[in-house]
């Protein structure tokens, strides 16, 4: 089952006067942090990219903490739950780029990205300030085409977009050999194995959340993947795999208008009780008083 992705069209609804649609294709925000975009985990049919000017953007993205500081770029793929937790004197800009008009840009820049991606799928890194420039000049005249009236307008944005995701995979490209001489240095055996294990739980985790589970798909056995992703990360297999299922049950209550019944439905729990207890005592509140104080309960939620 493909996992529930919230389109731009829903992300514009909850937008303000900032947000520009393009066709529900293309979403550019101006001011993210005063939009409130993202603030519970979401995973959206588009490639993310913010760029970070000034101050700082703490976010999540598949459960790990990350840090955006000034004349930062992030490049988020439609694969990631992401959540933007917290701002400080942030002043940054997010374009959203659907699937579908990646598609049609003359080549494939979306599978271009991931070659120059690790598993998380997402990239992010500082950008001395020479570099992030072309980058704030490209958002601005795909700005000034969404708010003019130009006959030409899509094939002007289709090319605005092709040069600037072709000059952040230059980035990407460049991050990635810094981070291949960092890897060098760490303990191979223990990063492989998580990275292949929170990979594999992007793939599973609506319906498999025993570590007996991933193990057995890695070719490991529960005590080494339990040991291995513990050494690396600081957490236990079993802590992951709770915590992508709250972020997806949590962005399936949110984003979506499925009542809970469907949302436990969709994460394969037994009955919808044993869902409720899973979530109240992972987040302290039920499904449903988690929707209530989100103000997105539907009618047929109750």
């Amino acid at each position: 089952m493909k996992p529930n992705r919230i389109t731009i069209k829903q992300l514009c609804l909850l937008g303000r006067s900032r947000v520009l649609n393009y066709q529900d294709k293309l979403m550019i925000v101006d001011h993210i942090a005063q939009e409130h975009l993202f603030k519970e985990p979401c995973r959206i049919d588009a490639v993310t990219i913010i760029v970070c000017i000034k101050g700082r953007l703490d976010y999540v993205v598949n459960l790990e903490h990350n840090v955006v500081t000034e004349t930062s770029i992030l490049v988020n793929m439609p694969e990631n739950i992401i959540q933007l937790r917290s701002y400080e004197n942030l002043e940054a800009y997010a374009i959203l780029i659907s699937t579908e008009l990646l598609k049609a840009l003359p080549y494939n820049i979306q599978m271009l990205a991931n070659s120059y991606l690790p598993v998380g799928r997402h990239y992010h890194s500082p950008v001395p300030i020479e570099r992030i420039a072309p980058h704030i000049y490209y958002y601005k005249l795909i700005k000034h085409v969404l708010s003019s009236n130009i006959t030409e307008a899509d094939e002007i944005i289709k090319g605005l977009l092709q040069a600037g995701i072709a000059s952040i995979i230059c980035l990407m490209r460049e991050h990635q050999l810094r981070v291949m001489d960092i890897d060098q240095q760490a303990p191979r055996g223990s990063r492989q194995l998580y990275e292949r294990f929170m990979d594999a739980l992007s793939t599973y985790h609506q319906r498999e959340r025993t570590v007996k589970f991933y193990a057995d798909k890695l070719c490991v056995t529960p005590k080494y993947l339990s040991m291995a992703v513990r050494d690396f990360s600081g957490k236990s297999p079993s802590d992951w795999i709770c915590e992508y299922v709250i972020a997806e049950a949590k962005s399936l209550l949110h984003y979506s208008d499925m009542s809970v019944q469907e949302v436990s439905d969709r994460l394969h729990f037994p009955t919808q009780s044993a869902f409720g207890k899973f979530f109240k005592q992972k987040t302290g509140f039920s499904p449903l008083q988690y929707a209530k104080a989100a103000g997105i309960l539907s009618e047929r939620n109750e």
